[in-house]
């Protein structure tokens, strides 16, 4: 998206709608949650994505966390009979060095776009806990992936990690986390009629918002997202936090 990613994981039927939950995000989106229903259109190349999303909002703390991977595990699985495949898979456990430890990462990674992109998951596992991020790996540029979870010190951590490279065998990863208060929201209704058009959602927040989704392949979709609601909610701990939720549909025509 122009502002940032959303991660997203959940089924997809051949038959039938589903919904994703969204796990994280860049950019704009970090530190987002909530779900993506998705709707088949009747062609088999078409689909609508809209996207609920909770964006905490109020007093959080922030910090970084800087790490060099070492990737001297990487090792390729192939999908097709070439050196370079689209869907080939990488798993890795390399070591990661931060200003006072050592520690490791492990994960996998599968080929998006031949000689140009990975999509990919991995765990640094460091001395007081785990931090997981989901998101692009480019061969020839930096990227951003959203933090996903952890544990330890780091549970319910949110935020994005960016990528830099170093050489071809040694990254820079900097965690940038936001560490928020919990937060109790409601989930809106909401109504479309699944062209992706108009969708009318009444949720909490302030709710209010028009945007323009071009298609990846062919086309453009505008979609119009109003609605009314507060949402002023106090966490366990007596702190005050808002959220609102954000709906939008994203129309996507893959092509052979």
């Amino acid at each position: 998206m122009p502002d940032g990613q959303v991660v997203v994981r959940g089924p997809f039927y051949d038959n039938k709608n589903s919904t994703l939950a969204i796990i994280g995000g860049t950019g704009t989106y970090a530190g987002v949650r909530g779900y993506m229903d998705l709707y088949l259109r009747p062609s088999p190349y078409e689909f609508d994505f809209h996207y609920h999303m909770h964006v905490p909002v109020g007093e959080f703390s922030t910090g970084t966390i800087t790490v060099v991977e070492d990737a001297i595990t990487d090792t390729v699985i192939s999908a097709g009979m070439e050196a370079d495949n689209y869907g080939d898979r990488l798993i890795f456990i390399n070591p990661i060095n931060g200003e006072d430890f050592e520690a490791l990462d492990q994960g996998q990674c599968i080929r998006t776009a031949v000689g140009l992109a990975w999509e990919c998951e991995w765990t640094a596992i460091l001395p007081d806990g785990q931090i997981s991020v989901a998101g692009p790996f480019f061969d020839f540029t930096n990227s951003t992936l959203a933090i996903v979870g952890g544990t330890g010190i780091y549970f319910g951590i949110k935020g994005d990690m960016e990528l830099n490279h170093l050489s071809p065998v040694s990254f820079e990863f900097v965690y940038r986390i936001i560490m928020t208060p919990d937060i109790t929201t409601n989930t809106g209704d909401s109504t479309g009629d699944n062209t992706g058009e108009t969708i009318t959602g009444e949720g909490t927040g302030d709710n209010t918002s028009d945007g323009a989704n071009t298609g990846d392949s062919t086309g453009e979709q505008t979609g119009e997202d109003t609605g009314d609601g507060t949402g002023d909610n106090t966490s366990d701990d007596g702190s005050m936090s808002t959220s609102h939720t954000i709906i939008f549909a994203v129309w996507l025509a893959v092509l052979n």
